[in-house]
């Protein structure tokens, strides 16, 4: 199993051990889905061209803000 769900079309990154109903995964086309285990990969989409992090199944990747 990949660790990393990539929708290519809504530029979103899933994680698929978190992945839920929210997420609404069934609903991306086989065709701009991507599967990747590769964390390069996912901080180069993140950095460089915009992809964000879905926020029901990320929650754990992203670092709270410091106070």
């Amino acid at each position: 199993m990949s660790r990393y769900l990539v929708d290519h079309q809504m530029l979103v990154i899933h994680q698929t051990a978190y992945i839920c109903q929210s997420c609404q995964h069934h609903l991306i086309v086989t065709d701009h889905r991507d599967f990747t285990n590769s964390e390069e990969k996912v901080k180069a989409l993140v950095n460089d061209q915009e992809y964000t992090y879905c926020p029901n199944c990320t929650q754990k990747l992203i670092p709270p803000p410091f106070h």
